[in-house]
């Protein structure tokens, strides 16, 4: 996008903004009920509102994000939409724009911030819970099936590589889900063509075009006498305007300087309203800094008498929005460096104070003795604008240390893990630690050979799950992104990989109903590494061939270290209200019991069924996976002795043998409180 071509003057090149934004803004305008003459208006009011807007622009934000937060701004505050549902649509739109005018107005503002966002690498919580109001009118369900908000996220991309792979699974033997993935799929896909259907109509981009005034540029005068004239005024003003510019950042310096001869400390002693920014009737002022080698946050206070909004991006815990690119930059090498990771908390009620944290090292190994950060926020509670601070930071002198423990012993667990507590920080702003999950040489050995054994090359490893708590069992609120999203098919569950990690923390516990921060931590306090679980995959080699003959029973002789199997059998099942006629196929056996410090142990065989297809290539199975999890459940509290069902429905051609088989086996262990190693002792 030539911004710049726009901004020296030449006003045809917004004509590519016009192009590329223009099908969405029009069709946006008829779905909030605008009839085709006023959408032309709005369409074309909007787009000169951004156009003036332009100068305001940092070049350091993406620009789709620039422009979407401009657009939905000017349709929903600039100009009202109405109400009325008189404006004709496509049939095949009509469902979908009926239920977009049904929404809420913070459903309808994110659902448009994501259609006008180019950059759409991930599907951000806030817009999931828009489209998923928006889509999942009269989705069919099942109880035996997926459910279908996690097919909903199946579909989006938004799950995990392990919740793939079981949803791949269930799908390629229950029609009824594929049937309601492609149901998703297609509602999306009707939004998507909704907002792309035509270009925007060429008359409204001429009336645009005609109306824009160039940005003003610099003319060549006739007159010799004038230039010398211009150049003599310009050299005073560019000196005035230079001493202008650089003094209040030379009385910054001076003031932190003059700060460590009277105080012994460079930060968070200077004069109230030192470092503030003003507009909108809006002040934002910074209260206070901490710079330490794991944390470092930046205290503010918002003032103002107007009525702000902390729910404009659908989160109601601070008036700022933590996933603006270019909230902080940090300047290094005469160039402003967006910090990417930052968290904001808010410690007052109207939540008009708070802290932002960010973890410098992220940014750069080394930084200089000296530089600024560049404190750039450009919407508070709902209103844009533009608040710029420049904190003056002098690193190694006003750097607060953290307090390191690293003498740790290496914790070895069930004989196939150990856990190594390489380091752990512990400052006034928050904590780091380093830590590394593996598996022991041993254990490692083994998975090895039985992998070149059966000729398996896969090694999907294992995951673990684990917290900081202190005494009480509350826990940290960790600081990383990766743990800031919640999915809507599970509760919040930070599932590691084996390997080192390094992971931040707030001093904050947090509730883990909601995940967020509530109570502050206590200095000093011990806290613990506590793991909870640990689950991994083995590969495995077995294989069952079982006629499709009601009655048999086959005993099964296979010699294995987590199940005594017994035998398979076949039985007809009669019809029911839910389920078919259907041949029953079941493996009994026991699962064996193993003394170890885990307090709850589940072991499972991952089973699939192959058969010759023939021409029976429509034959498909029925996984009732609530049976299976039952019995999976009974097997462990009640000795319940099923290990897998699978039911054939026999209306239908059936092939007369299948094999039942498994090349992996998956186990948990859940630890509760069992296993804690003190971190700060």
């Amino acid at each position: 996008m030539n911004i710049q071509s726009i901004l020296k003057g030449n006003k045809d090149s917004f004509e590519e903004i016009l192009e590329d934004y223009g099908s969405r803004l029009y069709q946006s305008a008829l779905l909030l009920g605008y009839d085709k003459e006023e959408s032309e208006n709005v369409v074309a009011n909007t787009f000169i509102y951004i156009y003036e807007s332009l100068k305001n622009y940092n070049q350091s934000e993406p620009f789709s994000c620039w422009i979407s937060e401009r657009i939905v701004t000017y349709l929903f505050e600039k100009k009202r939409p109405r109400t009325s549902t008189s404006v004709l649509h496509d049939q095949k739109h009509l469902s979908f724009v009926t239920t977009f005018q049904q929404l809420t107005t913070p459903y309808k503002k994110t659902i448009l911030h994501y259609i006008f966002q180019e950059e759409k690498k991930e599907v951000p919580l806030e817009v999931e819970k828009a489209l998923w109001q928006l889509i999942n009118e009269n989705l069919s369900s099942k109880e035996e099936c997926m459910r279908p908000n996690l097919l909903f996220l199946y579909v989006l991309g938004n799950i995990s590589s392990y919740e793939r792979v079981t949803i791949d699974d269930h799908l390629e033997f229950c029609p009824f889900c594929r049937e309601t993935s492609e149901e998703i799929k297609k509602r999306l896909k009707i939004i998507h063509n909704y907002f792309n259907q035509a270009a925007c109509p060429e008359m409204i981009k001429n009336k645009v075009l005609q109306q824009l005034k160039p940005y003003s540029m610099n003319k060549k005068s006739k007159r010799k006498k004038a230039i010398y004239q211009s150049i003599a005024a310009g050299s005073i003003i560019g000196i005035f305007t230079m001493f202008i510019i650089f003094q209040p950042t030379l009385e910054k310096w001076t003031t932190l300087a003059s700060n460590y001869m009277k105080h012994g400390e460079y930060y968070n002693v200077w004069k109230e309203g030192t470092y503030t920014a003003s507009d909108k009737e809006i002040t934002m002022e910074i209260t206070g800094i901490d710079i330490t080698s794991t944390l470092s946050k930046i205290d503010f206070k918002i003032e103002t008498e107007r009525e702000l909004d902390a729910t404009y991006l659908n989160n109601d815990t601070h008036m700022l929005n933590v996933y603006q690119l270019g909230l902080l930059q940090i300047q290094l090498d005469n160039e402003f460096v967006p910090i990417e990771q930052t968290s904001i908390i808010s410690t007052s009620d109207d939540l008009k104070e708070g802290s932002i944290y960010f973890y410098l090292s992220d940014v750069s190994e080394t930084l200089p003795e000296e530089f600024t950060i560049k404190l750039l926020p450009y919407r508070i509670g709902g209103i844009f604008g533009s608040w710029e601070i420049d904190l003056p930071i002098q690193y190694s002198k006003g750097l607060k240390e953290a307090e390191v423990f690293t003498s740790y012993e290496t914790k070895t667990i069930l004989d196939k893990y150990q856990i190594i507590i390489n380091e752990f920080k512990y400052s006034e702003v928050g904590s780091e630690l380093t830590f590394t999950v593996d598996y022991t040489e041993a254990e490692e050995e083994r998975r090895m050979a039985k992998r070149e054994e059966l000729n398996y090359a896969d090694d999907q490893g294992f995951h673990y799950q684990y917290r900081i708590v202190n005494d009480q069992g509350e826990s940290l609120y960790p600081f990383s992104y990766m743990y800031n999203r919640m999915s809507l098919s599970s509760y919040y569950e930070p599932w590691q990989y084996y390997g080192q990690q390094t992971h931040m923390y707030h001093h904050y516990y947090y509730n883990e109903d909601a995940y967020m921060p509530t109570t502050k931590g206590k200095k000093d306090e011990d806290l613990f590494f506590l793991l909870e679980s640990i689950e991994f995959y083995d590969v495995a080699n077995i294989e069952m061939e079982v006629p499709l003959k009601d009655g048999i029973q086959i005993p099964l002789s296979i010699k294995d270290e987590y199940i005594d199997f017994d035998y398979v059998k076949v039985e007809k099942l009669e019809a029911n209200d839910e389920r078919p006629e259907r041949l029953q196929v079941s493996i009994i056996g026991q699962q064996k019991m193993k003394e170890h410090i885990a307090e709850t142990y589940i072991f499972d065989y991952m089973w699939y069924v192959d058969y010759e297809w023939g021409e029976n290539e429509n034959t498909y199975l029925d996984f009732y996976w609530e049976d299976v999890d039952a019995n999976s459940m009974s097997r462990r509290t009640t000795n319940s002795n099923i290990i897998f069902q699978v039911d054939i429905p026999i209306n239908q051609t059936l092939p007369e043998t299948i094999i039942l088989k498994s090349d992996h086996s998956k186990n948990y262990y859940y630890f509760n409180d069992k296993f804690k190693i003190p971190l700060n002792k």
